[in-house]
């Protein structure tokens, strides 16, 4: 097996970092939502590392799943459930380079189609470092000098993100519930499971809750931010092993909450979902 093969890792994450601490690529949002009258957005990148950095910006395609979040779907491989917004949302630049600890604003522009059906569509931005093969190529031999190992495959992260851009149209309703939940407590752990159940034409976006013994002995286990149901399942399942923190009472009672948030608006939240559960 021949040296300095390259592995590069696109993570669906909104911050990261590279196999080394000092580089870091962060993007101001987590999520671009056009709704309604809403036609342009702005975003920044920002370049947390100590050298300056080329990055490159397109398109790519996921598939929520019931289980295992977001997996990757070929631009060849599309289905009717995923519908891109690649020949409605125009975003530049495409390419450029951030000196470190600076950043670079990239403008989106979106023109809907007169004849568009009602219903979402998303694509995800996809943000990654042009990597320099000769560069890394480099890198690779010097480490194989320093540590003394000959031949194999040497493993260079290169940080990228993508994020969700979502274009809605027409008058869509969502609904979620959770169903199934199931608790019990053994050596300092909670574990639970439930199912979180959408209903509607649209994706949700909100934020868990764990809290025990909901009431005058009420406190939180574990907040969990971000978490989105899309389009394309109609059903979200969790299980967890949540470590409960020394000193705290027996949770007898676990309640979960799924709180949606705003799409425009972060501060503005409702309560669409609850379950509690006696804890075995």
């Amino acid at each position: 097996m021949k040296r300095g093969i390259v592995f590069f890792v696109v993570l669906t994450l909104g911050v990261f970092t590279c196999l080394e601490p000092s580089q870091a690529l962060r993007i101001t949002l987590k999520r671009v939502v056009f709704e309604g009258p809403k036609r342009a957005e702005t975003i920044t990148l920002i370049n947390s590392s100590d050298k300056e950095e080329t990055y490159r910006l397109g398109w790519r395609h996921f598939r929520m799943t019931s289980d295992k979040s977001l997996v990757a779907v070929p631009d060849d491989q599309l289905t009717p459930d995923i519908k891109p917004v690649v020949d409605m949302v125009r975003f530049s630049p495409r390419r450029f380079t951030v000196p470190a600890r600076s950043s670079q604003q990239i403008r989106m522009m979106l023109r809907l189609p007169a004849d568009l059906p009602d219903g979402e569509y998303r694509s995800h931005l996809w943000v990654r470092p042009e990597a320099d093969v000769e560069e890394l190529k480099l890198q690779a031999k010097k480490q194989e000098e320093k540590t003394g190992a000959k031949g194999g495959v040497s493993l260079t992260m290169l940080a990228g993100v993508t994020m969700p851009v979502i274009v809605r149209k027409g008058n869509l309703q969502a609904t979620v519930s959770i169903e199934g939940l199931r608790a019990t407590e053994s050596g300092g752990f909670i574990t639970t499971s439930y199912s979180l159940i959408r209903e509607g034409d649209r994706s949700t976006y909100g934020d868990i809750e764990y809290v025990c013994n909901p009431g005058a002995d009420a406190y939180l286990l574990r907040s969990t931010k971000g978490i989105a149901i899309y389009p394309e399942i109609n059903q979200r399942n969790f299980n967890l092993r949540i470590e409960k923190e020394i000193g705290k009472p027996r949770c007898a009672t676990l309640a979960v909450t799924y709180t949606l948030v705003d799409d425009q608006d972060s501060n503005k939240r409702s309560l669409p979902a609850e379950a509690r559960t006696q804890v075995n």
